[in-house]
């Protein structure tokens, strides 16, 4: 063997023996361990969005928040913009200014400097495959980079703006790990300058420590963190009595969480007989049935009415808008009854990794199937002509809130999706911007490609020892924020 193959072989056993000394040191802080020390967050949902401008399911979007640093940060508590990664200013109506921070650092060393930040937010709009990069970036003409700033040249005011720049698809990425034209394959370690370092990653559980060169709006609230998928809420409720894990973000069905809440109110000190809290987010989660774009069936006016028709008796929820937003208007109604018509067989798809979501989707079918519909249920598939799901907002903005619907709105209804869309980041006064959101929603409901459904209270659950602020544990659209939580 020549020396270079010795070389070689050699850095190839060594760089094994490193990555299991790795594993087994990360392996003492997770779930099971007698001596586990990572802050533990227990969930059934997937994740398989690492990359910012990917498109992801489940828990996606709060491994990007966690990863990843943003020019600004949505605070949960009083709603406003706050800087992250820059400082940012409109100079005009058509220009706005972000200077970064100093000295900041993607975790494999490469500068945070405006070309990154460039860099980021052009690829996020390039590899965009939902319309969700162009539609909160729709008004940014031209971006522009000093020595420390960073111009976004807009087409059009757009008060909107900043929301955009705070959301998950805005994360800032390390040049030097992402390429501008290809996704960054889910098995591969996040490279971004957040809160916390990525270390590893399976099927079932990240792992991260706390980055300590971060410095933003959301510092780490714990050393170490470990993200648990379990494959079944009874399996996570067995995790909660076992205190394998701190924190349980939704995965519980409704059996469970009715049982634990008889526990909490039973006990003077407000925890279950485990010792966790519950942590109430009132209507914090929006349930709607969303035709796919690529649905052959979609285009057909008649249809989309029948389908509308068929789940208003399921219906407590009436616009795409939360009922407490500023220009909230109930644009979709109650029908007298059930529109029929020829049988039609529509497929329906649901994330089966949802508590009781099944049950949900069997509602849904059970009303569908009343309208004279042939209902195919499909779990997990995403391709069928209809999806039940209960998509976060990338922010707390109307714009964001409106996105499944203004993605993709019909054809015949794009135009006008804009022009209103323009007219709202004009919008100078608060009459104006009601004004505005109502004709959007208006002319969501004429559309009937997206369908509020219901709302439910997100219940969290926070064992012993640890703690929070508020509504400090949620993102900038209710996503999970582990740097809320204190261990």
């Amino acid at each position: 063997m020549s020396r270079a193959r010795r070389l070689a072989a050699r850095l190839v056993a060594l760089t094994a023996a490193a990555t299991l000394l790795a594993s087994c040191t990360w392996a003492g802080n997770q779930p099971g361990h007698p001596e586990r020390k990572a802050f533990t967050v227990g969930v059934t949902e997937p994740f398989n969005r690492l990359d910012p401008a990917a498109n992801g399911v489940g828990m996606s979007d709060a491994m990007v928040l966690a990863s990843f640093q943003r020019l600004l940060a949505l605070d949960p508590g009083d709603g406003l913009l706050k800087p992250d990664a820059a400082n940012c200013v409109y100079r005009t109506p058509v220009s706005y200014r972000c200077t970064l921070v100093e000295g900041l650092e993607f975790i494999d060393g490469t500068p945070v400097d405006p070309a990154a930040v460039k860099f980021s937010i052009e690829r996020a709009i390039a590899l965009d495959d939902t319309g969700e990069a162009r539609t909160l970036f729709a008004a940014l003409a031209g971006i522009e980079t000093g020595p420390d700033t960073v111009v976004f040249r807009l087409s059009r005011p757009d008060n909107q703006f900043g929301y955009a720049l705070a959301a998950p698809v805005a994360s800032l990425v390390s040049p030097a790990a992402y390429r501008p034209d290809r996704v960054r394959p889910a098995s591969q370690l996040a490279v971004g300058s957040g809160p916390y370092r990525m270390e590893i990653i399976t099927e079932h559980r990240v792992g991260f420590t706390a980055y300590p060169d971060y410095v933003g709006f959301a510092p780490s609230g714990q050393e170490r963190l470990s993200i648990q998928r379990y494959e079944a809420s009874e399996f996570l409720r067995n995790a909660m009595t076992n205190a394998e894990v701190d924190v349980v973000w939704g995965g519980l069905d409704e059996q469970q969480e009715g049982a634990l809440g008889v526990q909490v109110e039973a006990n003077p000190l407000g925890t279950t007989r485990d010792g966790f809290r519950r942590l109430v987010e009132p209507a914090g989660r929006s349930w709607t049935l969303a035709w796919s774009p690529r649905s052959a069936l979609r285009a057909d006016a008649e249809l989309r009415g029948r389908v509308a028709d068929a789940v208003t008796p399921l219906r407590t929820d009436f616009s795409l808008l939360p009922p407490d937003a500023p220009g909230y208007r109930a644009v979709f109604g109650d029908a007298t009854e059930p529109r029929t018509g020829p049988p039609v067989r529509v497929s329906l798809g649901f994330d089966n990794d949802v508590a009781d979501e099944a049950l949900r989707a069997e509602r849904v079918s059970a009303a569908l199937r009343g309208a004279g519909f042939d209902v195919l249920v499909q779990p997990d598939e995403r391709r069928a002509d209809l999806w039940l799901g209960s998509p976060e907002p990338a922010t707390d903005s109307p714009i964001a809130q409106l996105l499944p619907w203004l993605a993709a709105p019909l054809p015949e209804s794009a135009d006008e999706a804009r022009a209103l869309a323009a007219r709202l980041g004009a919008a100078a006064t608060l009459a104006d911007r009601r004004a505005v959101l109502a004709d959007l929603q208006v002319l969501s409901a004429r559309d009937a490609t997206v369908l509020p459904l219901w709302r439910e209270d997100r219940d969290t659950w926070m064992g012993p020892g640890i703690s929070t602020t508020g509504r400090a544990y949620l993102g900038p659209g209710g996503q999970l924020a582990v740097w809320g939580f204190r261990w």
